[in-house]
This record gives structure tokens, sequence and C-alpha cells, in this order.
């Protein structure tokens, strides 16, 4: 949805949009900043303000956190049918893959240590 920006600032949000998220006169919205934008969400009324992710953030955290070539290949394959190009990400440095284990070479490393823990049996 297009919004639209007055010469004050100002912004309308469509009546149809404020009826669905229950959003009163005077009532607050969270402005989250991103480098690359900002995203405006409900409050909510509970107290907990839990953490918020921008599709960008959520896919530096998804790339950053993968374990295996594999696991970072579905993972931009998700991401890419989502519309979000990581290449397009300054912050995501897309060489990382190459610097990851396969899920081969992770699960010898997993039975290795399984054995080594292994008690041995005299």
């Amino acid at each position: 949805m297009t919004i639209t920006m007055d010469k004050d600032g100002t912004i309308k949000i469509p009546l149809e949009a404020r009826r669905s998220f229950g959003l009163e006169n005077g009532g607050n919205l969270d402005l989250l900043v991103e480098s690359d934008g900002f995203v405006l969400r409900t409050e909510k009324d509970d107290g907990f303000k839990g953490e918020f992710y921008t599709p960008r953030r959520r896919a530096e955290l998804l790339l950053n956190n993968a374990f295996t070539k594999e696991e970072w290949d579905e993972i931009v394959a998700s991401l890419l049918e989502e519309g979000i190009d990581p290449k397009k990400i300054p912050s995501i440095d897309m060489s990382a893959r190459e610097t990851l284990q396969t899920d081969a070479e992770w699960q010898a490393k997993i039975g290795k240590s399984q054995q080594e823990m292994a008690p041995q049996v005299a």
C-alpha cells in the first residue's frame, strides 16, 4: 500500500488499515528506523514490545547464522521467493558461504565427536 506524506511530514493511514488494526485518533505507532528506510507498526497493549525485524534485517540474521553451505543455499532460495535479494543488502557478505562446511562435513564432525565422548568398554 502506498501513502503520501504532505509538506509538513504528515502521513494519512487509510481508514481500512486503521480499522483492521484498531487504530483510533491519538493512537500511537512504533517507528522502527533502519539505514535503508523505516517501518511503522502498531503498539501492543500487553506491555511487551517484542523485537520486530524488517525483511532486510531478517535476511541478515538468517544468513549470518547459517551453519552449512546447504543451509545458506536454502535460506537464499527462500529469501528470493519472498522477493528479497541478499546480494542487494550491503551488510551481507555473499562470500561468507565459502567459509561454511557442507552438511556431510558437519555430520562427519558430529559422528567423530559422539565416538570420542562414548564410554569405552573394556
